[in-house]
């Protein structure tokens, strides 16, 4: 892998913000995958990031032919109990990812930018273990 060889140029894309996005163009320009925001939240008065429009959203990066990702943007839902700010982020990613019908065949990457790196590692790590305990998911390896 190089830059004149990638495995992979993607983009980073929210389905709200960037809803005119062209994918066929990006295509034809090279981009080869596209990293949807799927969910954000719960925050801690127990709402979540509306996304209205995501499923369609996939569906037209599907259709231009590129690699879909998914990723959940974490964020800290309860004060103390960080172990349960991931099981709830988990739980609000993979509603929205079934949503969008599934997580076969699609890349995965958390998203924690805004996080206290203690708190990032317990809850990146319960939403891991929490996913993963109720799917099974597709592994795929970019280059």
């Amino acid at each position: 892998m190089s830059e004149s060889n990638p495995g992979a140029w993607a983009v980073d894309l929210h389905p709200t913000n960037q809803w005119d996005f062209n994918f066929e163009k990006a295509i034809q320009d090279g981009w080869t995958d596209f990293f949807i925001k799927t969910s954000e939240g719960p925050y801690r008065d127990g709402s979540v990031l509306p996304l209205p429009g995501l499923p369609q959203f996939v569906k037209r990066a599907e259709a231009a032919g590129g690699r879909v990702g998914l990723y959940p943007y974490l964020v800290e839902s309860f004060d103390k109990a960080l172990a349960n700010s991931g099981k709830a982020n988990a739980e609000h990613y993979l509603r929205r990812v079934e949503q969008c019908g599934g997580i076969d065949r699609r890349l995965v990457m958390p998203d924690f930018e805004d996080c206290h790196r203690d708190t990032t590692s317990r809850t990146s790590t319960s939403l891991l273990q929490t996913a993963t305990s109720r799917r099974s998911w597709s592994t795929c390896r970019i280059g």
